[in-house]
Formats: structure tokens, C-alpha cells, sequence
């Protein structure tokens, strides 16, 4: 439906429309590798990043259909993970809203080119919290 709804006092990335019911998404860039093989969000403290996830607990409590999606970009990472070094309240509130029902997703962007093509394919990885 629209791009960078103004929500409170932050922008989330997405306003979208399933079946009638309204939502919001919000995608972060997990770049960090850690332990070998997780892809990990935060790499550090983020007071915009504890503001966007609080905003969409807020919301899903509100009866909006509510997404948290991680884009994993390191080619090794296997499995996303929140990072607590990096922002140990993001980790708590990245785990608070998947025990209260915000749906949270992790995929694996994958860049292929040749000579004749780039395509853009995508797997999805699993989550794990600790």
C-alpha cells in the first residue's frame, strides 16, 4: 500500500494489505557474522532500531498484521540470530515480539550473474534466539 509509513515518530519500511486486514513491515540488514554461522542484527546499539521493533509490538497489538524480516547478507551465515552484543535490548525485543506473535522471517538474498543474465533468488534461514 505505501513506503516509509510515518508510524508514531518513526518511518517503517512497509504499509501493506492482506485480505482486508492492514499490516506493516520492517526489514533490517543482518550484514554481521558471528560464531561461524549466524547472520546477526544489531551489529551495534541502535536507539532507531528499538524504536522500530517497539512500534511494530505496538502495532501487532492493535490488531495490525505485523512483520519483522531480515535480510541475511553474509554468504556464510546459515542461521539468523539476534546479536546481544551488538544491542542487547534489540536481541530482548526482536525475541519479546516473536513470543507475542509478530511474525518474523530471515532469508538469504543470492546474487547470480553470468554473461547473458543477474538473477536475484532468495532462501529462506532459519531463527534461533539463543
Amino acid at each position: 500500500m505505501k513506503r516509509y509509513p510515518k508510524v508514531n515518530n518513526s518511518r517503517l519500511d512497509f504499509q501493506i494489505k492482506f485480505n482486508d486486514k492492514i499490516g506493516f513491515i520492517e526489514m533490517k540488514s543482518a550484514v554481521l557474522l558471528f560464531d561461524k554461522f549466524y547472520g546477526g542484527y544489531p551489529d551495534c546499539p541502535s536507539i532507531r532500531g528499538r524504536r522500530h521493533i517497539l512500534d511494530i509490538i505496538r502495532l501487532h497489538e492493535k490488531g495490525y498484521r505485523c512483520i519483522l524480516l531480515f535480510s541475511v547478507a553474509h554468504p556464510s551465515a546459515r542461521i539468523f540470530k539476534p546479536y546481544s552484543k551488538g544491542d542487547p535490548v534489540i536481541a530482548d525485543l526482536i525475541e519479546e515480539a516473536f513470543k507475542r506473535g509478530v511474525e518474523i522471517y530471515a532469508f538469504k538474498p543470492i546474487l547470480r550473474i553470468d554473461e547473458k543474465s543477474i538473477v536475484v533468488e532468495d532462501e529462506d534461514i532459519p531463527i534461533v534466539f539463543r
